[in-house]
């Protein structure tokens, strides 16, 4: 008769908070990931906005609070280059968390998979 092999490993304190950190790094991994596509919609809505006043009659109304407010072509392009400046920077801070997510995520899946092989699943599905 066949000898049934015990695949069932003791998890340590150790490799439950590994898991447990690699599943909050999962976690914000697809946080940032939306909010990089949201910040780069929001950019790409500037960048138009920058366009469509170049083609406009010299004056531009501007959204602040809940009250439009007349402004200059110039002082509307100001505002926009500054909208999309700060939105490149949070583009960017975004950017340089997600990598170093993404790296924390490798360095624990690499652990992980060492100490449980088959017996844990840490892919996407």
């Amino acid at each position: 008769m066949a000898s049934l092999q015990n695949d069932e490993i003791d998890v340590t304190a150790d490799d439950q908070t590994k898991i447990n950190a690699f599943s909050r790094a999962n976690a914000r991994f697809h946080e940032l990931e939306d909010d990089i596509r949201n910040q780069k919609e929001l950019k790409q809505n500037f960048e138009d906005a920058q366009q469509e006043l170049m083609l406009g009659e010299g004056s531009a109304k501007l959204l602040i609070g809940e009250a439009y407010m007349d402004v200059t072509e110039d002082t509307a392009n100001e505002f926009l280059e500054g909208q999309i400046e700060r939105t490149q920077a949070e583009l960017d801070r975004l950017s340089g968390e997600l990598d170093s997510v993404r790296s924390l995520m490798s360095t624990l899946k690499g652990q992980l998979y060492a100490r449980f092989g088959n017996n844990i699943n840490l892919e996407e599905e």
